[in-house]
């Protein structure tokens, strides 16, 4: 049987799946300004992907089926972040209110 040429060779379509994640109170409360491992919205990444999370201002990382993944962060998330981290009030740092935003893995 002769191979097919490459012209007729279809890409496998990037399959990405949406993850929703929640940011609670609980993450909030128990979140660490600065840390891009212990902050509320990487406890959040971490119980969908136990095995990794990271997160800076501009990029998320985790690991899935033992790969990293990266991918840039919403608005949103930007936009807590930089609260959370100026504000040098703890309890109002804890009264923030947990939202939620997706991410796309394979």
């Amino acid at each position: 049987m002769a191979a097919k040429p490459l012209s007729v060779l279809r890409p496998i379509p990037n399959v990405m799946k949406k993850v929703t994640i929640r940011v609670t109170a609980e993450d909030i409360r128990n979140g660490k300004p600065g840390s891009s491992n212990d902050c509320p919205v990487a406890l959040a990444l971490l119980r969908k992907f136990p095995q990794g999370a990271n997160v800076g201002y501009n990029k998320v990382g985790v690991i899935e089926s033992g790969r990293p993944f990266y991918g840039s962060t919403c608005a949103r998330v930007r936009k807590f972040i930089y609260w959370f981290d100026a504000e040098a009030d703890v309890a109002k740092r804890r009264r923030m209110r947990g939202f939620s935003f997706t991410v796309r893995v394979p």
